[in-house]
């Protein structure tokens, strides 16, 4: 009901995105249960050869130079492939946090988590809450303790998801 609300806004031209900001830290002693049924996958840093994939995939609308445009703007992106095939992604930004026209700079402690997403073959898996947690695990060898999020209220999955990292709305 609320989500039609807002799509026959949409079309005159009125766009209403309620969500909530979500923050995120690492616990000292992790959370390596995320990891187990994963030793056949990899975890890591994408660049610029990866990024054709990334803008090759139908359920995406990113072009390619978008994409090498986020690198060259200093954003890291991060994977995770099984048998060199990309299964998963996600963005961080480590200068600021930006949604929908809401921004704030982020402090040298702090990241922003964002576009991440699980290709079709590869969705039911249990993927996307492994590749969260390695991030927060690689962000925080570098200083980054807070990992904000955020995702739209009428997602419900998505928010699910993040409360079950115990990720907190803020």
């Amino acid at each position: 009901p609320m989500g039609v609300f807002l799509d026959a806004l949409d079309k005159v031209g009125i766009k209403i995105v309620p969500y909530y900001l979500f923050l995120a830290k690492l616990s000292e002693t992790g959370m390596p249960h995320l990891e187990i049924g994963f030793e056949e996958y990899s975890f890591t840093s994408l660049g610029a050869d990866d990024m054709k994939t990334i803008a090759a995939i139908p359920e995406r609308r990113a072009a390619e130079e978008e994409l090498l445009q986020r690198l060259n703007d200093g954003k890291l992106c991060y994977g995770v492939k099984k048998d060199g095939k990309l299964a998963a992604f996600i963005w961080v930004n480590l200068q600021e946090c930006h949604y929908e026209g809401y921004m704030f700079p982020l402090k040298e402690d702090e990241a922003y988590l964002f576009d991440a997403f699980t290709l079709m073959a590869f969705r039911g898996r249990g993927i996307a809450p492994f590749m969260r947690y390695k991030t927060y695990r690689e962000l925080s060898r570098s200083g980054r303790k807070k990992m904000y999020s955020i995702s739209n209220r009428l997602h419900k999955s998505s928010v699910k998801f993040k409360e079950k990292l115990d990720a907190e709305i803020i």
